[in-house]
């Protein structure tokens, strides 16, 4: 018995000290959520859909100025499929919430893709898809590296970890949580992405209905974070395109938000009226220098409220 152990810890520890090394060196660039499941508590975060990830908190913190909000700010948002409001993503924010924080300025950006479900059973929580997703499973959300995460949604050969941590700099997720994407597509690629993604979303709108739990998981979010710090609810620009599309599935959403930030007691800051301002090159999300501009706005217009009348 004795021998048998010794052989399987001789042959066990290599392994183990490869995984060890392979597992160390998984990244901001090893895909498009691991690094938001590594980074410590924060007491100020940015939360929503992929529109939310081009939020850059240095830019955001760099315009509030001095002195700045108690905490750094991280960048906690993903997709629409990963990080609608409700409870798996209400769970996974209250994880990575420095509850201990006081003085954090918090930035929860809405958009009407958010608050939907399934049309057939919008309320029906069990049949959430984020259930199954990094936001639904994942539940140790601030270690480096993040075993649970790696192991259960990491969906390459562990040796691919090597060329994700040998990737050119291009798309990846920074110490922040704010997602750099790669640039350089030609003209024709960019309306191409643009007109799928109208498509998509067309085709998302005949499916998908408002959602109370969804609702309801936004409003517990707002409460939550003001636990911590100040809150600003964000509905983020896009194009005149996109926004038709939206406002015919969701007329009522501004009307909704803006009952929503009376109820719990936050501004509510809406960009929609600024679209011409900015750039989209899919039409759903800020170029890199649009994304600065409205960061910057979104400190100035939190620092202003902290010092006096709000601006926008």
């Amino acid at each position: 018995m004795r021998r048998f152990l010794v052989r399987t810890m001789l042959f066990a520890l290599p392994l183990i000290t490869v995984l060890g090394v392979l597992f160390n060196m998984a990244n901001g660039r090893t895909d498009a959520y691991y690094a938001r499941f590594t980074s410590p508590r924060s007491g100020s975060l940015i939360t929503g859909t992929s529109r939310a990830s081009r939020i850059q908190p240095t830019d955001v913190l760099n315009a509030f100025g001095t002195p700045g909000p108690a905490d750094d700010m991280y960048n906690y948002s993903f997709t629409i499929s990963h990080s609608p409001y409700g409870p798996a993503y209400y769970k996974s924010i209250e994880r990575k919430l420095d509850r201990k924080a006081r003085g954090g300025l918090h930035i929860v950006t809405v958009d009407p893709w958010s608050i939907v479900a399934d049309s057939e059973a919008p309320d029906d929580v069990d049949r959430f898809k984020e259930n199954k997703l990094p936001i639904g499973v994942i539940h140790f959300v601030n270690g480096s590296p993040n075993l649970e995460y790696l192991i259960r949604c990491y969906k390459k050969p562990f040796i691919d970890l090597i060329n994700d941590h040998l990737k050119p700099p291009g798309t990846m997720i920074h110490d922040n949580g704010w997602l750099e994407l790669s640039s350089g597509l030609s003209k024709e690629a960019q309306e191409k992405g643009r007109m799928m993604i109208l498509s998509d979303l067309r085709e998302d709108a005949e499916r998908l209905a408002p959602s109370r739990p969804r609702l309801a998981g936004l409003m517990r979010t707002i409460e939550l974070l003001r636990t911590t710090g100040d809150v600003m609810l964000v509905r983020l620009p896009v194009s005149d395109q996109m926004l038709a599309v939206e406002d015919s599935f969701m007329p009522s959403f501004d009307r909704a938000m803006e009952l929503l930030a009376a109820r719990t007691n936050v501004p509510y800051v809406n960009f929609t009226d600024s679209l011409d301002r900015y750039m989209y090159p899919d039409g759903s999300h800020m170029d890199k220098p649009s994304a600065t501009r409205v960061s910057m706005q979104l400190g100035r217009i939190a620092r202003a409220r902290r010092d006096g009348p709000a601006v926008h």
